[in-house]
């Protein structure tokens, strides 16, 4: 498919005697639509503190669809660490919930999934959380061994 774009306002400015016009003629030629390989949404925050909660919205571009479990909208599922998203509303639209700071100190991935439609066709669509769970005031703790391994005592 072509399509032709015309700009006509690009002068050469004033001059005292004549004004030129000068006109640009474009030619956009596109092909047929080609499928985009599927990419993974991810989304980073910040890091969390232990045993806080971080507030979040979640809107889509399009009305998702039901689950299969006939209640639901969205799942949230760990995939990196055990720290949990919460959903504490969910619309075909959108969703609201917590992002909780829960579970052991250390990076954590939890994906947000939902069912859409591209077409006629269902397509799972996901989002990757990717956060920290991590205090500044915490201190590390180091670990050395100490020699070859010996017998427990009995006594």
């Amino acid at each position: 498919m072509a399509k032709l774009v015309i700009n006509f306002g690009s002068g050469e400015g004033k001059r005292k005697k004549h004004k030129k016009r000068s006109f640009h003629v474009w030619l956009l030629s596109t092909g047929p639509d080609e499928p985009i390989e599927k990419s993974h949404m991810i989304i980073n925050l910040k890091p969390i503190k232990p045993g806080f909660r971080r507030p979040f919205t979640l809107t889509t571009d399009e009305p998702v669809d039901l689950r299969a479990d006939g209640v639901s909208y969205f799942s949230a599922t760990p995939t990196k660490g055990d720290s949990t998203i919460v959903f504490t509303s969910q619309s075909p639209t959108g969703a609201t919930g917590f992002v909780n700071g829960d579970g052991a100190i250390g990076d954590k991935v939890v994906q947000i999934a939902a069912d859409a439609h591209v077409g006629e066709g269902d397509v799972e669509i996901t989002l990757d959380v990717t956060y920290t769970v991590a205090n500044p005031d915490a201190t590390e703790i180091g670990f050395k061994e100490g020699g070859p391994d010996e017998p427990i005592p009995t006594t």
